[in-house]
């Protein structure tokens, strides 16, 4: 079970597989649940290290991009679209989870992608970005992670 909300995490961890399986061909390499080292941030609770590992770590011909996956139902307990349940909302929310420096610089030089779906197909704009960055097929790749968040 999803530590998040609770929900199981298949659906989750089928959209990161094939993603990253169609992703392939299209780019110089794919490395699936990469721990990222430079994004692990002591919890000061614990005092133990959360560990930072991201989805999917694509290496490109321009960039080396940290794909995190979310899919998410768009509408709040009472039915109604809410704020937090928007795909720019949990875009953000995938941006904030990572640290940076004091002047907002992230600790990595691998850009943070969020792919963040939500449960009637819709797909986040910076899924949409990256996907155009990696080839022809982009509107391929959103279709098919809309048809993985159903």
């Amino acid at each position: 079970m999803c530590r998040g909300g609770g929900h199981s995490h298949h659906r989750h961890d089928a959209c990161r597989d094939v993603l990253g399986r169609h992703l392939k061909p299209l780019v110089t390499s794919v490395k699936f649940e990469q721990f990222v080292h430079e994004l692990a941030q002591p919890d000061e609770a614990t005092g133990e290290t959360r560990a930072a590992r991201l989805d999917l770590v694509v290496l490109t011909k321009d960039q080396k991009a940290l794909l995190d996956v979310r899919i998410f139902h768009p509408l709040g307990p009472t039915g109604r679209r809410a704020g937090m349940y928007s795909l720019s909302a949990n875009e953000n929310d995938k941006y904030r989870r990572y640290p940076t420096h004091q002047d907002g610089r992230r600790l990595t030089n691998a850009v943070i992608v969020p792919i963040v779906v939500n449960t009637f197909g819709a797909v986040g704009e910076k899924a949409h970005e990256f996907f155009k960055s990696v080839g022809t097929r982009a509107n391929d790749l959103a279709d098919l992670v809309s048809m993985m968040g159903v």
